[in-house]
């Protein structure tokens, strides 16, 4: 089952402002779905695994 999130969620999961994420949404680096009748933005959360980078470790 797939889980939408609105992209004030999306934000507060990546730890950005929604601006971020709406900046992120225009250049596409973000996937994101427009609903047709409020035009709000939803975003699948596995597509926010793209976003989050490992750190490596440093010696």
């Amino acid at each position: 089952m797939t889980t939408w999130l609105t992209t004030t969620e999306a934000a507060e999961r990546l730890g950005v402002s929604p601006k971020t994420v709406y900046r992120r949404i225009s250049d596409g680096t973000l996937a994101a779905y427009r609903l047709a009748s409020s035009g709000q933005y939803k975003i699948r959360a596995e597509d926010l695994e793209h976003q989050i980078e490992p750190v490596s470790k440093e010696d």
